[in-house]
């Protein structure tokens, strides 16, 4: 059977209560990727090999278990380790010179997110609510997520499904696989001539009547420009506040951001919601 992967965006709307429980799972699941890190780095350093996930998995087991340790048992254990395989992915891309080193996520960092089972993911109401896992079991604890086209059908799989706050708004990504709509037996009869036309307008107009939806460049080569600048203004802005650094003899991180910077940074994850 034809499958076809699509991914998705939507914006989640959180209620205060839904939100600091957002903040305690992506905080549970950067300690966790931290912690993944730091095993693996001694590991490093004693001479060993590098351990697998399930080495990995088997020692945060005991670390969890810890009675010092008992706040973690609070979280679903499969967002423990999805982090823990996130640094086994990182420690592949770094291996096979996809990325660098992997480090350690900070607290301040604007992208705040988690991952979550696909299979656990429910949509209600003809998809306007959305279940969860971690924010609540009620129904009264759906979260609202508006009008979408994320299909949902019975034959329908989510995968790398992860919940993200880029500083201004909530997302849910994920991928879906399903089945492959488009049959051309339904559009062209055995042994029929087929015409294709393609135009400014649309990207193609077949003889039969179909046509298929282009994409604006001129939109993307707009926004693209706008996210240039601006990228731009941003790494003058951080050079500029590395020369006081050196000059005052202050850390970097302790130097205040201006209004007008952290405008620019908006505008900037702004752009790349948009293209």
């Amino acid at each position: 059977m034809n499958y076809i992967w699509q991914n998705y965006r939507i914006k989640l709307y959180l209620n205060a209560t839904q939100q600091e429980q957002f903040l305690r799972i992506s905080n549970a699941f950067r300690f966790c990727y931290n912690w993944g890190l730091n095993f693996c780095n001694a590991e490093y350093e004693a001479g060993r090999k590098h351990p697998s996930f399930v080495t990995m998995t088997g020692a945060f087991t005991e670390y969890r278990n810890n009675p010092e340790h008992q706040w973690l048992l609070e979280f679903n254990v499969a967002t423990c380790r999805y982090a823990l395989k996130n640094v086994r992915t990182a420690f592949e891309k770094f291996f096979t010179k996809k990325c660098r080193y992997p480090k350690f996520k900070k607290k301040r960092y604007a992208e705040k997110k988690f991952k979550v089972d696909g299979c656990k993911i429910t949509f209600y109401n003809n998809g306007t609510y959305v279940h969860i896992p971690g924010l609540g079991r009620r129904m009264s604890d759906l979260v609202y997520c508006g009008n979408h086209s994320i299909p949902i059908r019975p034959d329908v799989e989510y995968h790398n499904v992860y919940i993200k706050f880029d500083g201004i708004d909530y997302w849910l990504s994920l991928s879906v696989k399903m089945r492959n709509p488009i049959d051309m037996d339904e559009f062209v009869l055995p042994g029929e001539p087929l015409g294709i036309d393609i135009g400014l307008r649309t990207a193609a107009t077949l003889s039969n009547g179909m046509e298929f939806a282009g994409v604006n460049r001129y939109r993307e080569h707009i926004l693209d420009n706008r996210r240039r600048k601006i990228q731009s203004a941003i790494t003058r802005d951080i050079e500029r506040r590395k020369t006081i650094a050196a000059r005052t003899k202050t850390k970097y991180e302790d130097i205040p951001k201006s209004k007008n910077q952290r405008k620019r940074e908006i505008r900037y994850r702004q752009t790349l919601r948009d293209i």
